[in-house]
């Protein structure tokens, strides 16, 4: 479990980048979003560690910014070095940076250590070809899940996702027909 002392250097270290412009070019047109990816050192465990911030289109020319402490799902978890791309699966730094959708606030993404869940199936058979990517040109396609996997059912569409869940399908058209 992440602590205080984990979570405020990966906002004071995100908060620490500079919203000046950099020369009267930059000045006039408004900057590009980006993905910075930010190490630091753990207090708790002496590991070098990553972590994502995203920086919104026109970044350069505000000098205030709402900030996203986005903390992902179990399945993302990772080393927080080679792994952290796994945190671009889902959530909003995947709409921002992969989908180029421009969501006007800075978002901080750290990752979770695997700790002893490595071994679980839907971690250790990752597959990080499959992972999303900004595409020099459009979006990427929306995850397709397989909804004949052994035990998940389709459960709680949203326009564009199947969430899936290991629940009876009995549990899943109830909670279908709440939504």
């Amino acid at each position: 479990m992440a602590t205080r002392r984990e979570v405020f250097p990966l906002i004071a270290g995100a908060a620490g980048i500079s919203a000046a412009p950099t020369s009267s070019a930059a000045a006039a047109s408004h900057s590009e979003p980006e993905l910075r990816r930010v190490s630091y050192q753990s207090a708790r465990t002496g590991k070098q560690r990553d972590y994502f911030v995203y920086l919104p289109r026109g970044f350069a020319q505000q000098k205030q910014w709402p900030v996203m402490l986005f903390l992902h799902g179990d399945g993302e978890r990772g080393d927080a070095r080679g792994e952290l791309d796994f945190v671009l699966t889902h959530g909003p730094v995947f709409e921002a940076w992969c989908q180029r959708r421009d969501l006007p606030f800075v978002i901080i993404s750290p990752q979770l250590d695997k700790f002893s869940r490595g071994e679980i199936p839907y971690i250790k058979d990752r597959d990080a070809s499959k992972l999303p990517r900004r595409l020099p040109t459009g979006t990427n396609p929306r995850p397709a899940y397989d909804v004949r996997e052994p035990g998940h059912v389709a459960c709680g569409q949203r326009p564009g996702r199947v969430a899936m869940e290991r629940r009876p399908s009995s549990v899943c058209t109830i909670l279908s027909q709440a939504r």
